[in-house]
């Protein structure tokens, strides 16, 4: 019997966590059938041979391994091609699930509504560091719009349609697979919100974005985030002034943080006329950037010279 459902899980050094996610999927009640697949990036720590324990009593669980690193992006779209469900569940190897009725109540709301695409619901986060878990707050994501502007969907809660993507080239770029892929499937149908608490996100102190928005690394993101932006710009699917209005309001978080930790030639670097000139507090603090910078670096000329003499 061909699965219902498809369980996508890409992992790397996740030995620690990795049992505890299989458990989680293996514990499902669902009254069809689900297929596990698991691609592994090439992990250096023991992920693999801790696999290999479920697969000699698990015949849904597919392992795949990768003979070299091939990074998260590539990873997840040859794992995503892989999955033959009508519907694919994500679950990260460090994140699992805390309902095991999880499966069944979001398939069963999709069987049942063909105008939704995908569903998500509420979950919990454990901060490893602080050994703490707290509550997400969600909101009813309904249309292409919001995710535009903010992508509040947990991914390890979404269940959704199995449909063709087309990942082109452009995809390897992209520093998410998720905010992407959400972006894609609100073209073909509605979003649906359950405020249950059905799983648990680890914020792993390894993780690439887990520390926040408010340095380098969250400046990095939202720039690649403009990229995600003006690649759907192009695709002419959506309200573009929706997502004009997205790519400003990010690049002024970005020029805000280099204002305020005088990286100021970074600013004048990031030159975006087709927005500087549409938005006036973006294009004010970049015409205060430039005259900071100015500025500095004539001082900085005044205080070498007064060095040589």
């Amino acid at each position: 019997m061909n699965p219902l459902l498809s369980i996508l899980c890409i992992t790397y050094n996740h030995d620690k966590f990795i049992s505890e996610a299989i458990d989680s999927w293996l514990e499902q009640k669902t009254d069809f059938q689900i297929e596990i697949i698991i691609a592994d990036d090439c992990s250096t720590d023991n992920t693999v041979l801790e696999v290999k324990k479920y697969l000699k009593s698990n015949n849904n669980i597919k392992l795949i391994e990768r003979s070299k690193n091939i990074g998260f992006i590539n990873n997840f779209i040859k794992t995503y091609k892989k999955c033959t469900g009508k519907y694919i569940a994500i679950c990260e190897g460090d994140d699992y699930w805390s309902d095991k009725n999880k499966l069944q109540m979001q398939v069963s709301f999709l069987e049942n509504n063909n105008n939704y695409v995908l569903t998500h619901t509420n979950s919990l986060v454990y901060d490893m560091i602080k050994n703490i878990k707290y509550t997400l707050k969600k909101k009813w994501i309904t249309d292409e719009n919001n995710i535009i502007q903010i992508n509040q969907i947990t991914t390890h809660t979404a269940v959704f349609r199995n449909t063709n993507i087309d990942f082109e080239n452009k995809w390897n770029h992209f520093k998410m697979a998720d905010w992407p892929l959400w972006i894609n499937l609100s073209t073909q149908g509605r979003f649906k919100f359950f405020d249950e608490l059905t799983g648990v996100y680890r914020l792993n102190p390894t993780g690439v974005w887990q520390n926040g928005w408010n340095d380098a690394i969250g400046s990095d993101r939202l720039l690649n985030e403009i990229m995600v932006l003006k690649y759907f710009l192009k695709q002419k699917k959506f309200n573009s002034k929706k997502i004009r209005i997205s790519i400003i309001s990010r690049l002024i978080r970005v020029f805000e943080f280099n204002y305020n930790y005088h990286s100021y030639l970074h600013n004048l670097k990031l030159f975006y006329p087709r927005y500087l000139f549409t938005n006036s507090k973006l294009f004010k603090i970049y015409c205060f950037s430039f005259f900071i910078y100015l500025k500095t670096k004539i001082k900085d000329t005044i205080i070498l010279n007064d060095f040589k003499n």
